[in-house]
């Protein structure tokens, strides 16, 4: 088959899938109670398969952008476009990779409580998982302003109680 007769046969099925539906409209039901409950699925997509239009467009994009390729001629097709995206700004290069990254996982979430007797099974825990210890875990980081030499050895102040104003 030339390039040519691909070429049509790939806008001959576009064509088709785009104009679907634009069909005489029937006045009258010709399957009248044919939806009712408990009925097999017949027809249509099966579960799982992308959209003919999104496919198609899809691949219409990746066609595109392979012909440019890296230097604007083709070279190495859609792989140097990517890399031509990426120098140009290296968002595009983490844009395209959540594309291409799955967005459904399917995960199975179980839980159940553990219960720990003492402080050295819950160190035994996090070993085994490879995680620091507790001291790690919850030591306290703070860096604060630094303490005048004066106010060290000095007492502590005095706390007042609030004020009552003039009652009605």
């Amino acid at each position: 088959m030339t390039e040519t007769s691909k070429l049509e046969a790939r806008k001959r099925q576009v064509h088709r899938t785009l104009s679907r539906g634009r069909g005489v409209r029937r006045t009258c039901r010709t399957n009248s109670g044919s939806f009712t409950k408990g009925r097999a699925k017949t027809g249509g997509r099966k579960k799982g398969t992308v959209n003919i239009t999104t496919k198609i467009s899809r691949d219409a994009i990746i066609e595109g952008l392979a012909a440019i390729g890296e230097d604007g001629h083709g070279l190495n097709g859609l792989t140097g476009f990517v890399i031509r995206a990426a120098r140009a700004d290296v968002r595009y290069g983490v844009q395209m990779l959540g594309f291409v990254t799955p967005k459904q996982v399917d995960a199975v979430i179980s839980h159940q409580t553990i219960k720990y007797e003492t402080v050295e099974e819950i160190e035994a825990e996090l070993a085994r998982l490879g995680l620091p210890p507790m001291k790690d875990i919850f030591q306290v980081d703070f860096v604060g302003t630094p303490v005048p030499d004066e106010a060290v050895g000095a007492s502590e102040p005095e706390i007042l109680p609030p004020e009552r104003g003039p009652t009605k």
